[in-house]
């Protein structure tokens, strides 16, 4: 009902169809460290709200507004930061550390991204009905083996599920909510790529480099 709602306010009806009931299913992160012995696995669910592709061309507009005026390094792509890479004067002196934000879809909550959207409308008009489509498409179900399943946890089918529509976005706009936070650890020279980050440190020793990370 509330899908077919907010199609109607849209005016695209006609273009949205109901979730499909996809079986999910689940690969191997074999690029891991230590696979053999922990092997890392990577949970997918193709049902999918066809509102999916209506919240990505939202969440990416207000992404590119919020990166626009904060000018913080969010890469989307290899180029981004191989470019910013070769932008770093003197590297020899400096000490680079890479870093994962480990299970990031799972771990974003509701509560997570209300915040996220909350500083967002510092830098971006984002009326209720955006909102409420980007809260629709987190609502999500699993189905495997004629079964439907919920996230554990959850008591209102809130999920940031891997092969969403969104899910870039989404993981874009939490990141931008966390750069504040990753600027006080690291500094300004400091980049993300969705989950994955990189900074520039002007540590001349292992030392003083573990030293300063710990703080």
């Amino acid at each position: 009902m509330e899908l077919k709602c907010l199609a109607d306010e849209l005016d695209i009806l006609n273009c949205v169809d109901p979730m499909t009931e996809s079986p999910a299913f689940i690969t191997l992160k074999d690029h891991k460290p230590d696979f053999k012995n922990h092997p890392k696995l990577r949970l997918i669910n193709p049902a999918k709200s066809d509102l999916g592709r209506v919240s990505k061309y939202i969440l990416d507009k207000i992404n590119i507004q919020i990166r626009d005026q904060t000018h913080v390094n969010q890469w989307r792509n290899s180029t981004d930061a191989i470019s910013w890479f070769k932008r770093i004067p003197e590297k020899s002196r400096k000490s680079f550390i890479s870093f994962d934000i480990v299970d990031i879809y799972p771990s974003i909550s509701e509560s997570l991204l209300d915040q996220s959207i909350e500083l967002a409308k510092q830098y971006s008009t984002i009326s209720k009905r955006n909102i409420r489509v980007i809260k629709h498409v987190r609502k999500s179900f699993l189905f495997y083996d004629n079964h439907t399943w919920v996230k554990r946890g959850s008591s209102n089918t809130f999920d940031v599920t891997m092969d969403s529509f969104d899910e870039a976005e989404i993981c874009e706009l939490v990141g931008l909510f966390i750069f504040p936070k990753l600027n006080d650890k690291f500094g300004n020279d400091i980049g993300l790529f969705r989950d994955d980050g990189l900074a520039v440190l002007n540590a001349k020793s292992a030392c003083r480099l573990n030293d300063k990370t710990r703080k």
